[in-house]
């Protein structure tokens, strides 16, 4: 109850604001669909795992034209792969020789506006979450760009030379990339309209750094929404909490194999309402995400430095399995810093990891301001976090953990109304 009456409130409020201000937010048509939020999974970390499904049809071909350009970025030694959905017209035409017909597809790219899409930590180029929001937007009639995170695989297969993690140096990389592929399309006269921007969980806080320092340049790229959904509200203290969690969850998981753990997900994700799991299962949650999901993708990230940035700071597998096994059953956020990479710590100051000091660095050089959608049981946040953020600004689910609510009907139409 009281957290339907906080978003009642945040909504009250918002209906009082100028008319420039309403433009800035989510607008009337998203805050009246967030009175239909109906998520019927209380537990955050069984709501989380579900937020993985991977039932959705692509069907891409249908909609546009996926490309993968690569771009030269500086920190990293070869070019970065992305990934690009343009909007288009398809047409078929049917083609006769000597020995059959076959069925040519021809497209034509139709000018559009631009989305640029981070998603969250270790997320890959062809992911899940990527392909819901490409489908999704390009419908909505604009180019899709994505890039993959940082600290995911397909990022670092791209040789960087500094550890990833520092989130300026990292912001900066992808901010470089984006403007790299804008200036391409602009030059095929591909891009109509503004260049809008949003990203998921750790692409959330990216999203506000590089948004942030746009604007102070004299001509910003990013010139439409900057949207942040289920960002930490402090990057540092979101670690710290993931940490905490994968030592509370270290015995459990030594006791139950991967496949245990795919079948438990899979269990969770057929459930159509929480009271369809057993205790058990609901409580083995917790332990699924952070050791399955979250220890599991650091570990794979972090190896691959081994191999693209020759880091023999990490023990081999192969040569010393005994020391890669004690290694890898220490390993977390902040064991990373501490042996591999010290500079990503220092880089974590209390003003950098602050999601609301780049949130106002932004809303100071822009006439617009960046809008968020987070959950009050988001584990890597306080609810005392949401404080200190205006009211037309941010919208409070009451529960659908870490971005848990990604794959309820409420949320695929949140993203018709909101974009």
């Amino acid at each position: 109850m009281r957290t339907m009456r906080l978003i009642k409130i945040l909504m009250l409020s918002i209906t009082f604001l100028s008319f420039s201000q309403a433009q800035a937010s989510f607008g009337e048509k998203v805050l009246d669909h967030v009175e239909n939020f109906n998520f019927l999974f209380w537990n955050p970390y069984v709501a989380s795992i579900r937020s993985g499904s991977i039932s959705e049809p692509t069907g891409f071909e249908k909609h546009g034209v996926v490309e993968y350009p690569k771009v030269k970025v500086q920190g990293l030694k070869r070019p970065l792969k992305l990934r690009i959905l343009l909007n288009s017209k398809t047409a078929s035409r049917r083609l006769r020789n000597s020995r059959n017909d076959r069925l040519r597809v021809e497209h034509e790219i139709i000018p559009s506006p631009l989305f640029v899409f981070i998603p969250g930590l270790f997320g890959a180029l062809n992911s899940v979450h990527n392909e819901m929001f490409q489908k999704t937007l390009v419908k909505k009639g604009f180019h899709v760009l994505v890039f993959p995170n940082p600290l995911s695989v397909d990022f670092l297969s791209s040789g960087p030379t500094q550890a990833p993690g520092n989130p300026i140096h990292d912001a900066s990389m992808i901010y470089e990339g984006i403007s790299r592929v804008a200036k391409m399309l602009n030059e095929q006269n591909y891009i109509k309209g503004d260049i809008h921007l949003a990203g998921v969980s750790h692409g959330a806080f990216m999203s506000s750094i590089l948004a942030a320092r746009d604007q102070m340049k004299v001509r910003p790229l990013i010139s439409g929404d900057v949207t942040l959904i289920a960002p930490p509200f402090n990057l540092a203290d979101g670690l710290k909490r993931l940490d905490i969690a994968i030592d509370d969850t270290k015995d459990e998981a030594r006791g139950t194999s991967f496949g245990s753990a795919v079948m438990l997900g899979m269990k969770i994700k057929r459930a159509k309402v929480e009271s369809d799991l057993d205790q058990d299962t609901r409580e083995k949650a917790k332990m699924i995400v952070v050791q399955f999901g979250f220890k599991r993708k650091l570990k794979k990230s972090v190896y691959a430095l081994r191999t693209f940035m020759g880091m023999t700071s990490i023990p081999s597998h192969k040569e010393d399995k005994k020391a890669f096994e004690k290694w890898s059953d220490e390993l977390n956020f902040g064991k990373y810093m501490e042996l591999h990479a010290p500079e990503v710590r220092r880089a974590l100051t209390p003003q950098n990891s602050s999601l609301s000091y780049w949130m106002n660095r932004y809303r100071k050089k822009s006439n617009k301001q960046m809008r968020v959608l987070t959950a009050e049981d988001d584990f890597l946040n306080s609810p005392h976090d949401w404080d200190s953020f205006p009211s037309d600004q941010v919208i409070i689910l009451p529960r659908g953990g870490h971005f848990g609510y990604r794959t309820d009907k409420w949320f695929a139409r949140f993203m018709k109304l909101a974009f």
